[in-house]
C-alpha cells in the first residue's frame, strides 16, 4: 500500500496504526461493565504495549480519549500505560485545555504534571 505517509510509519496526519487501533478502544466502558472478560483485557493491555514511545502530538490527543472518562477506575491497571504514553509526546500545554470536572484521569495528568513541573522534570 502507498500513501501520504508521515514520521515513523504513521499516516499523514502523525499517528501510526497501532496508535489508531489503540484509539478505537473509546470510548471505555468502566471496569464493571460485562465486556471486561480476560481475553478483552488482555487484548487491550497488548495494544496498549504494542505503542512505542514516544508519541506525537495528534497521537496523544488521539489517545486523550481513552482517559476522558467519568469512571476512575483502572481497567485492571491498564488505563495506567496509556496515561504514560500520553505523557511522553511534546508538552505543547495540552493539559491546560483538559476539562477535569467529572473526569478523575484528566485530573491526574494535571497533578502528576505540576509535580513534575515543581521537581523540575518530565512527567513520565
Amino acid at each position: 500500500m502507498t500513501g501520504d505517509r508521515g514520521p515513523a510509519g504513521g499516516s499523514a496526519d502523525g499517528v501510526r496504526p497501532e496508535v489508531r487501533r489503540l484509539a478505537s478502544w473509546a470510548p471505555l466502558p468502566s471496569e464493571d461493565d460485562e465486556l471486561w472478560q480476560e481475553d478483552v483485557i488482555d487484548r487491550f493491555a497488548a495494544d496498549v504495549a504494542a505503542v512505542a514511545p514516544p508519541l506525537s502530538v495528534p497521537e496523544r490527543d488521539a489517545l486523550l480519549a481513552l482517559l476522558g472518562r467519568p469512571d476512575d477506575d483502572t481497567v485492571y491497571g491498564v488505563l495506567w500505560g496509556v496515561l504514560h504514553l500520553v505523557e511522553t509526546a511534546p508538552d505543547d500545554g495540552y493539559e491546560h485545555r483538559l476539562e477535569t470536572s467529572g473526569h478523575p484521569w484528566f485530573a491526574t495528568l494535571l497533578d502528576r504534571r505540576a509535580n513534575a513541573d515543581r521537581r523540575g522534570r518530565p512527567a513520565d
